[in-house]
C-alpha cells in the first residue's frame, strides 16, 4: 500500500488481524488504478478478486466519461433528504456486468464526496441551489427526468415556473376555470402556457413535464376527463366533477 495515494501511501488504513480494510472509494482506486511498485508485485489470490479489478475499471471509466447520474428511484424509495454527501446514491447510464457493481459505484461516489473537503463544499452549494435533493421524497410525483431537471443534473433549470391561474368568466354566472401559466422567476412575465414566448420555447418539454405533474396532483386537469383542463370553483376549494 506504500504506493496508494488514496490511503496516503499506506499510512491511513485500517488493519485488523492482518486484514486491510478499505473504504468503497479507496478500494475502487486500488483495483481500478492498480498502482505499481518496483519493489513488489501484486497477484490476485482468486478469480473473484481478479474480477474486482475488471469491475473497478468499468466503474472508473464510467466516472471519467460522466456515464453516471444520481439514482432517482433510490432517492424516492429511501425517503430522499440527501443533505449530506455521504447519503447520496448513484447509478450508471450503462448496463453493469454484475449487481454488485451498482452498489460499489454508489457507495464509492458517496464516500468520495464525503471525504473530500472541497467536494463537500460543492455538494453544499448544490443542495442550497437545488433544495429538492435534500427534501423528503414522500410527496414527489414526477418522473426521473423531472427530478433530474429539478436538481440541476440536466443543466440550467428553465427561467420560469409553471403554475395555475384562476380565470374569471366573462359572463356572470359562468364557470371559473384554471389555466396553466408560465411565471418568470423574477415575476416580470406571466403568460398562458398555450402562448410560450419565443425565448422559452426550447423548454417546451419541461413545460409538458410540469403540466403532467400538475395533472398527477389534480387528476381532473388531465385531458380526457369530463372537466378537461378546467375545474369548477366552489366557495374556498376546487370542485372537480366525477368522470362518467
Amino acid at each position: 500500500m506504500a504506493w496508494h495515494e488514496e490511503t496516503f501511501y499506506g499510512t491511513m488504513i485500517d488493519i485488523e488481524d492482518d486484514i486491510v480494510r478499505l473504504s468503497p472509494w479507496q478500494a475502487l482506486t486500488l483495483f481500478a488504478l492498480r498502482p505499481h511498485s518496483r519493489f513488489s508485485v501484486i497477484e490476485w489470490a482468486d478469480e473473484f478478486t481478479a474480477r474486482l479489478e475488471e469491475w473497478a475499471r468499468h466503474i472508473w471509466n464510467g466516472l471519467g466519461e460522466r456515464r453516471f447520474l444520481p439514482d432517482a428511484p433510490l432517492w424516492k424509495n429511501t425517503g430522499g433528504a440527501w443533505s449530506e454527501a455521504g447519503r447520496t446514491r448513484w447509478r450508471s447510464t450503462d448496463d453493469d456486468p454484475d449487481p454488485f457493481v451498482a452498489t460499489w459505484r454508489s457507495l464509492a461516489i458517496a464516500d468520495w464526496l464525503s471525504r473530500d473537503p472541497e467536494l463537500r463544499v460543492i455538494w453544499g452549494e448544490i443542495v442550497r441551489a437545488y433544495p429538492l435533493i435534500a427534501s423528503p421524497s414522500g410527496q414527489w410525483t414526477g418522473t426521473e427526468d423531472d427530478w433530474l431537471e429539478q436538481i440541476g443534473w440536466l443543466g440550467d433549470r428553465p427561467p420560469f415556473t409553471v403554475g395555475l391561474r384562476l380565470v374569471e368568466p366573462s359572463e356572470e354566472g359562468d364557470v371559473w376555470t384554471l389555466e396553466a401559466v408560465l411565471i418568470a422567476v423574477d415575476d416580470s412575465v406571466i403568460t398562458p402556457a398555450s402562448d410560450i414566448p419565443r425565448a422559452w420555447r426550447p423548454y417546451a418539454s419541461s413545460i409538458q413535464r410540469a403540466i403532467r405533474r400538475i395533472c398527477a396532483i389534480v387528476p381532473c386537469l388531465t385531458p380526457g376527463r369530463v372537466c378537461g383542463r378546467n375545474c369548477l370553483m366552489k366557495k374556498r376549494g376546487v370542485f372537480c366533477p366525477k368522470t362518467a
